[in-house]
């Protein structure tokens, strides 16, 4: 466990860390190399809600940033991008509008995370097998 924090600490977070984590709260015993398909799958999706809800204000920012400059694109308006930050902002929190989508996209990132990362992590091992160091 040692290895997996200080590989934690020093390289941010990372899919392999977390399942350290997890593995070293479940019984601290626990070899965090073998991990059993469903902890990974726990892993995977508990990262991808994480990733997502700690990103998400961000994201929905940059969207309506996208479709501003799209649209004074379209109106054949000059870009104005430090007003456009604070104008969106502004806006933003007067609609009420940074957690809008919030909940569909939490609830559909653990099953996501839970199928995907779980087939890349393994597809990883069973390729790197067959593989020379």
């Amino acid at each position: 466990l040692k290895r997996s924090w200080s590989n934690f600490k020093a390289n941010g977070y990372r899919y392999d860390d977390g399942a350290a984590v997890v593995s070293w709260i479940g019984d601290s015993s626990c070899n965090t190399t073998s991990i059993s398909l469903q902890e990974r799958m726990v892993c995977a999706a508990m990262s991808g809600i994480f990733c997502w809800a700690t990103i998400f204000p961000l994201d929905s920012l940059r969207s309506r940033m996208y479709a501003a400059v799209a649209e004074q694109q379209q109106q054949h308006q000059p870009s104005l991008r430090r007003t456009l930050l604070i104008d969106t902002i502004r806006t933003m929190q007067r609609e009420r509008s940074f957690y809008r989508g919030f909940w569909v996209t939490v609830l559909r990132a653990g099953p996501v995370a839970a199928a995907v990362l779980p087939v890349y992590d393994l597809t990883l091992e069973t390729l790197s097998s067959h593989c020379p160091q």
